[in-house]
Protein backbone atom coordinates (compact mmCIF):
# COMPACT_ATOMS: atom_id res chain seq x y z
CA UNK A 1 0.00 0.00 0.00
CA UNK A 2 1.33 3.42 -0.93
CA UNK A 3 1.53 5.93 1.91
CA UNK A 4 2.63 9.54 1.64
CA UNK A 5 6.02 10.19 3.22
CA UNK A 6 4.61 12.26 6.09
CA UNK A 7 2.13 9.49 6.93
CA UNK A 8 4.91 6.88 6.87
CA UNK A 9 6.99 9.10 9.15
CA UNK A 10 3.98 9.54 11.41
CA UNK A 11 3.73 5.79 11.89
CA UNK A 12 7.32 5.76 13.12
CA UNK A 13 6.53 8.61 15.53
CA UNK A 14 3.39 6.83 16.73
CA UNK A 15 5.36 3.63 17.24
CA UNK A 16 7.94 5.46 19.34
CA UNK A 17 5.22 7.06 21.46
CA UNK A 18 3.47 3.72 21.99
CA UNK A 19 6.73 1.97 22.85
CA UNK A 20 7.48 4.67 25.43
CA UNK A 21 4.03 4.22 26.98
CA UNK A 22 4.18 0.43 27.01
CA UNK A 23 7.84 0.18 27.95
CA UNK A 24 8.50 -2.46 25.30
CA UNK A 25 9.24 -2.80 21.60
CA UNK A 26 6.27 -2.96 19.23
CA UNK A 27 6.42 -4.03 15.58
CA UNK A 28 5.66 -1.29 13.08
CA UNK A 29 3.20 -3.61 11.34
CA UNK A 30 1.33 -4.14 14.62
CA UNK A 31 1.04 -0.39 15.17
CA UNK A 32 -0.20 0.07 11.60
CA UNK A 33 -2.70 -2.77 11.95
CA UNK A 34 -3.95 -1.42 15.29
CA UNK A 35 -4.43 2.02 13.72
CA UNK A 36 -6.48 0.44 10.92
CA UNK A 37 -8.60 -1.43 13.49
CA UNK A 38 -9.26 1.84 15.36
CA UNK A 39 -10.25 3.47 12.05
CA UNK A 40 -12.65 0.63 11.26
CA UNK A 41 -14.20 0.91 14.72
CA UNK A 42 -14.50 4.71 14.38
CA UNK A 43 -15.46 5.54 10.78
CA UNK A 44 -16.47 9.06 11.82
CA UNK A 45 -12.78 9.81 12.49
CA UNK A 46 -11.87 8.64 8.98
CA UNK A 47 -14.71 10.69 7.50
CA UNK A 48 -13.54 13.79 9.37
CA UNK A 49 -9.97 13.35 8.07
CA UNK A 50 -11.19 12.87 4.47
CA UNK A 51 -13.29 16.00 4.75
CA UNK A 52 -10.23 17.84 6.10
CA UNK A 53 -8.38 16.68 2.98
CA UNK A 54 -11.13 18.13 0.77
CA UNK A 55 -13.50 15.22 0.18
CA UNK A 56 -17.22 15.92 0.20
CA UNK A 57 -17.01 19.47 -1.10
CA UNK A 58 -19.39 19.82 -3.98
Amino acid sequence: MFLREHIEDGIDDLRTEIENELGEDVYKTDVTEAAMAVAQENPELVLAKLEEWGYGWR
